[in-house]
């Protein structure tokens, strides 16, 4: 995998130019009005089958490796081809189609610039599925150098086209100097410390209302991959491994001698209903009749 990722970042950082920058940067439209831009863009088929929505709250960007693939960004759809990419603004609303069964494999470099790190990956898109095959953590300023990219757009003055092209292959070169392709293991070593990264988080804040919206922010990714990643490297959901924590930590809780309502609180269940009802679907008895059969073990030991 790691030579159509180098060769494509090669061609962009050497051929990346003025007069080339809106057809590989597909949807900057530098010196375009709206109307102008929406020539250059088309609207959501209904055939389409697109994946859901996802927006973030770091810039995004997707690398074309090879054939096609569909990338909708707010309104517009791109087709993008095999060296062209997009750059996803925070909180903008995107999502994908790759195809159908019957299409060959396309390869897509997402890079996730969430303040210093610059977190990489290459996701293989089949038919109806897709797989992280490699993945990598840079420690680079992606974020100020795709923030001053939109930064000139905006300005549109005389030496923002070439400022623009200046940051971009930089930013590039960074890519190119820092990407580890250490083995053909990356990804799976990759996906298993995120999911490491989100158990701790979990572990921390264990007496939080966690939401998947606040899990998948502190690793930068998705919820939707988020939860395919989790469930691939434990074999459990998040939700399954989150209430089993906290049913592990409420019997330490109960043998401290808290009331059950207490116990619910500090966990971060909504009332002691719900606390119970999660607690008898992991230990097969209530946690009223738990906590009395932990008396009664205290009165004959």
């Amino acid at each position: 995998m790691n030579e159509p990722i180098t060769q494509t970042l090669t061609r962009l950082r050497d051929g990346l130019t003025t007069e080339n920058l809106n057809q590989l940067f597909r949807n900057l439209h530098f010196g375009r009005s709206e109307e102008e831009a929406a020539k250059y863009a088309s609207v959501p088929s209904p055939d389409d089958a697109f994946t859901a929505f996802e927006e973030h709250n770091y810039y995004e960007m997707t690398i074309q490796l090879d054939k096609h693939t569909l990338v909708q960004v707010g309104p517009h759809v791109y087709d993008l081809q095999p060296g062209q990419f997009c750059v996803i603004p925070p909180g903008m609303q995107h999502r994908i189609k790759w195809g159908s069964k019957n299409d060959p494999t396309a390869d897509m470099m997402w890079i996730n610039i969430t303040g210093e790190i610059v977190r990489t990956s290459c996701t293989a898109y089949a038919g109806e599925t897709r797989s992280k095959v490699w993945g990598s953590d840079l420690t680079i300023p992606g974020s100020f150098m795709i923030g001053e990219v939109f930064a000139e757009k905006e300005k549109n003055r005389p030496g923002s086209a070439q400022a623009i092209v200046s940051y971009l292959r930089a930013f590039f070169s960074l890519l190119l100097q820092n990407v580890d392709f250490q083995s053909e293991s990356a990804g799976v070593r990759w996906t298993g410390e995120m999911v490491a990264q989100v158990q701790r988080y979990i572990r921390d804040h264990l007496g939080e209302p966690l939401s998947l919206t606040d899990l998948s922010a502190n690793v930068s990714l998705s919820p939707n991959y988020l939860c395919k990643i989790f469930k691939d490297v434990t074999g459990e959901t998040i939700t399954h491994y989150t209430q089993n924590l906290k049913v592990e930590r409420s019997i330490e809780l109960m043998k401290e001698g808290l009331s059950l309502g207490a116990i619910a609180d500090q966990l971060g269940f909504c009332d002691q209903f719900y606390f119970s009802k999660v607690f008898k679907s992991f230990m097969c008895i209530s946690p009223m009749q738990f906590r009395k059969s932990i008396r009664q073990q205290g009165k004959t030991a």
